[in-house]
């Protein structure tokens, strides 16, 4: 598959990297990002439906942000040349989040260990949830289903408080950070960066917007909200949908190659829909990015047919659900299912 893959690239000519189209998005997801936080400040309708909106816009486009810039970015899929990572930096720090703790996080312990019960973050079921058979069953998680959606919500309000700090200090333990140093630099970094986001959108907001400070409080929880909300469903249809396989702790050796481990462990969903691939960065083409992380998502669309051909040829799981409803779905299927 990676052969064939590299393969096609080179006789397309085409650089796995971002290309002009992904550099002009970026422009144009930023700049609408500044363009409605101008908005917002200046207020011009004195509006509490305009502050709503504005809130809400922001929230969606820091998932957006997130998944198309800081994702592409981390994976080093965007760009190699230090100067536009540096540059890239720059996005990531107005949408509040630390990319290098998102880098252990997400590339080495997510895409190492998919779907492994106690590694893969993604399926830590938080006491509140069960994710797969492989965690232990409460009386309260027949409603799971009923209540995901307002503990989704509360993804941002977590990583863009505590959760960063947490991480560094559980990641020093484990050695993925490897000096004290390292970890009091990065905790400052943290602490700065988030003092700055804050300030940004709650508190230059409550100094300079003419609205009570609770419309303009309840405004940026709103943003959060909308941001947690979508990015965590995106995350969620990739990985914790019916079908796919869940990897229990006790399960030292696990029989299948890592290649076939992706295939068993993710699915893609409403392929060939333009809108929600450059929505949310080419994550519904989850299956490509696993097996080819390095690659700018912008081109998963044109791998897709030599994943699918190869999985067919040596008779591999190549999962997919038709659209983003059906994804959802099978979602909140499985939720119930696990919690009965």
């Amino acid at each position: 598959m990676r052969q064939r893959v590299t393969t096609h690239l080179k006789q397309q000519h085409i650089q796995p990297l971002a290309t002009t189209s992904m550099v002009l998005k970026t422009l144009v997801l930023f700049l609408t990002y500044l363009g409605i936080y101008a908005v917002l400040l200046l207020n011009p309708w004195n509006s509490v439906v305009q502050l709503f909106a504005c809130y809400g816009s922001l929230g969606l486009l820091l998932g957006v942000i997130g998944m198309n810039i800081m994702h592409d970015k981390v994976h080093g899929a965007y760009a190699k040349h230090p100067i536009w990572n540096f540059l890239l930096e720059i996005p990531i720090l107005c949408i509040g989040l630390e990319s290098k703790i998102w880098y252990i996080e997400h590339n080495v312990l997510h895409h190492n260990y998919t779907n492994v019960e106690g590694l893969d973050h993604d399926i830590h079921h938080r006491f509140v949830f069960r994710f797969s058979e492989n965690q232990p069953k409460r009386w309260f998680h027949r409603f799971q289903f009923l209540y995901a959606p307002f503990i989704y919500g509360l993804l941002l309000f977590e990583w863009l408080s505590v959760k960063d700090f947490i991480k560094v200090i559980q990641y020093r333990k484990k050695g993925l950070i490897q000096s004290q140093r390292e970890a009091i630099l990065l905790f400052l970094q943290i602490l700065i960066k988030k003092s700055f986001f804050h300030a940004t959108f709650l508190l230059l907001p409550l100094l300079l917007i003419n609205m009570s400070p609770w419309l303009i409080l309840s405004g940026y929880m709103f943003m959060l909200v909308c941001g947690g909300f979508f990015m965590t469903m995106v995350f969620q249809l990739a990985h914790i949908v019916p079908n796919l396989k869940f990897v229990a702790t006790h399960e030292v050796n696990i029989p299948e190659n890592w290649y076939i481990h992706q295939l068993q462990t993710t699915s893609n969903f409403a392929l060939g829909n333009r809108f929600v691939t450059a929505a949310i960065g080419g994550l519904n083409y989850q299956i490509e990015h696993h097996l080819f992380p390095s690659v700018c998502h912008v081109h998963y669309p044109e791998i897709a047919p030599i994943v699918q051909q190869t999985c067919r040829e040596f008779g591999l799981p190549y999962h997919q659900l038709p659209s983003v409803r059906a994804a959802v779905r099978g979602h909140f299927i499985l939720l119930k299912s696990l919690g009965n």
